[in-house]
């Protein structure tokens, strides 16, 4: 959904054990990851993850992303996994820090993380809303029968950037 290609730069915000900040440098050797997670824990994690790929094109941030965003360059994509309660403000900071043709990409777990999602990318500067939702379940034995137990959904909203707000001077 976020059609990563060579060079970009790219941010995995609440990146918490770097499984797609990994995954976003495999794609992306020729280009920049930021992984930007504010748990010490969770930011080790995704350090040892990346060593153990042998990740090199990933630069850690560790802090909050309302606080973090404005010291960082400007993006192609980026990857919001996790917003510390702060994604209103996250995303309106945002349309700043990207480029042209820049893409964010959404998941989230709770009714609040998917109403302020979807509330604020179907408004400008974002466009082309998609929303997705995702689940896995699984069959336990119960009573001689084996019985469906959903898991957790996960709902994916991916948007892009109006031209007309983005950046002209890089």
């Amino acid at each position: 959904m976020l059609q990563i290609h060579p060079g970009m730069t790219l941010l995995d915000l609440g990146c918490g054990s770097g499984s797609v900040t990994v995954e976003m440098a495999r794609m992306n050797r020729s280009g920049q990851v930021l992984a930007l997670e504010q748990k010490r824990e969770a930011l080790e994690l995704t350090r040892e993850n990346l060593q153990r790929f042998a990740i090199k094109n990933v630069t850690l941030i560790e802090g909050r992303g309302e606080k973090e965003i404005k010291d960082l360059p400007l993006m192609d994509r980026v990857f919001i996994g996790g917003a510390g309660g702060a994604l209103e403000e996250i995303l309106n900071q945002l349309p700043e820090k990207m480029k042209p043709g820049g893409k964010i990409l959404i998941t989230a777990v709770t009714l609040e993380t998917m109403t302020q999602a979807k509330i604020r990318l179907q408004s400008s500067p974002f466009t082309n809303l998609k929303i997705l939702q995702t689940g896995i379940t699984r069959y336990v034995p119960r009573a001689g029968y084996m019985m469906a137990q959903a898991e957790n959904p996960v709902t994916i909203f991916c948007a892009d950037l109006l031209p007309a707000t983005q950046p002209t001077d890089t």
